[in-house]
């Protein structure tokens, strides 16, 4: 072996952690034992699964520690990896990939097994740094239970505090039920819905909505959206602005429909612009004496109004997503909901809602089961939603599922 690759690999050794205080025979003895090779980026050296038999040392290079796409750690020069493989004969636990060119020092397995029986000094150098390895990987795993176990408590918290920004009641009103499903992919969801009494028109409000993505920043942007929402159309400012700002052919509840929706939207997009996070809504006001409806549907799933056991009609879009561009107009849409009709509203985790073989429940699935249910609007929520679940048939929920229902009565009722 040259000098000058025998003098590398001894370095290699010095300078890491896991052969700190190794003698210079010991040393030696593992350079002569040890393989510098020189990989390219991306060269996978490790794969998850797969049996690892050998120890490396990073001479000189990065690579990185994942499991799929998430990274676990980035080693640099002197860091180790692979250390069990020379007393387990298992399988590796992670993979590793070269990030930059990695020149690496492989001992295999068998040839360090044979130097540990030839020499004490190496068994004891080996076997000591292999208990601290499990030491420091076990301190680890402790650390990241504890702060596992801390985002869990932190998630429920969350997960409570945004259950408050739900209705715990639905309005009560004579000849009409409203009823509403709601259930979590995760900890803390994007949907949302609301139902209340909007004293200063005589209506009862509905809104229905899904916020892009998932997880914590979506559950912070449904609580904003839906707090905007309720605080704009409840406002006696934005009542009487409402009245002044109606046209002579307009409706005040219509005007204030719209300058609610146009509020939120503005608010988000000026303020949160640069996070890119909007919301699908529609959000509808119900004089529940006519059965007159006013509604805004901003790039939401259609609802329908159903009778009969067939679609009467669907509330299409009247203005884009909330929260993508200021000063955009949102135009208000009309309908009546007649003794009989249902209005159902629904978000598109359920009609995306696949089973183990990766297929949808699709729309098409969804109202065939909302004409065809014969039930009002408790009923309905319900009875969706476990069609729903018959179809993932146990399959692991992949977004959150919002179903709402609005029915009128018939005389016979």
């Amino acid at each position: 072996m040259p000098v000058a690759e025998a003098t590398s690999k001894k370095d290699a050794l010095r300078h890491t952690r896991f052969f700190a205080g190794a003698t210079e025979t010991v040393l030696e003895q593992f350079a002569n034992a040890g393989v510098l090779e020189t990989l390219p980026a991306g060269r996978i050296v490790l794969q998850k699964d797969m049996p690892g038999r050998s120890f490396y040392i990073i001479v000189e290079g990065r690579a990185e520690v994942h499991d799929g796409e998430l990274t676990l750690a980035i080693l640099n020069p002197h860091d180790t990896f692979g250390e069990l493989s020379t007393l387990e004969d298992g399988l590796c636990s992670a993979s590793v990939t070269a990030e930059t060119e990695l020149q690496i020092l492989r001992l295999d397995r068998d040839l360090i097994l044979r130097i540990m029986s030839r020499h004490a000094g190496a068994n004891a150098l080996i076997l000591q740094s292999l208990c601290r390895v499990l030491r420091e990987r076990s301190e680890q795993f402790t650390r990241g239970a504890h702060q596992r176990r801390t985002l869990e408590r932190e998630l429920e918290i969350g997960r409570k505090i945004q259950a408050g920004f739900l209705p715990s009641t639905l309005p009560v009103e004579e000849g009409w039920e409203i009823g509403a499903f709601f259930r979590a992919a995760r900890e803390v969801a994007g949907d949302f819905y609301d139902a209340f009494r909007v004293e200063n028109t005589g209506r009862i409000a509905l809104v229905i909505g899904d916020v892009c993505d998932k997880g914590v920043g979506a559950a912070l942007f449904m609580t904003l959206f839906r707090s905007l929402l309720r605080a704009a159309v409840s406002s006696e400012e934005f009542a009487a602005d409402a009245k002044a700002s109606a046209g002579a052919q307009e409706d005040h509840a219509a005007a204030l429909l719209r300058n609610s929706v146009q509020f939120a939207n503005n608010y988000v997009a000026r303020t949160h612009g640069e996070t890119s996070m909007f919301a699908t809504v529609f959000f509808a006001l119900l004089d529940p004496q006519t059965g007159h409806l006013f509604y805004v549907n901003g790039g939401h799933e259609e609802p329908i109004v159903v009778s009969n056991g067939a679609v009467k009609t669907a509330l299409q879009n009247t203005g884009p997503a909330l929260g993508l561009f200021p000063g955009v107009p949102f135009e208000v849409g009309e309908a009546r909901l007649e003794p009989g009709h249902t209005l159902f509203a629904y978000t598109d985790g359920a009609t995306d809602a696949a089973n183990p073989k990766g297929e949808p429940f699709t729309k098409a699935n969804l109202y065939r089961h909302v004409v065809n249910s014969g039930l009002s609007a408790d009923g309905l929520v319900a009875s969706a939603a476990a069609a729903v679940d018959r179809h993932a048939a146990g399959a692991p929920q992949f977004d959150d599922v919002t179903l709402l229902a609005l029915t009128r009565k018939s005389a016979t009722d």
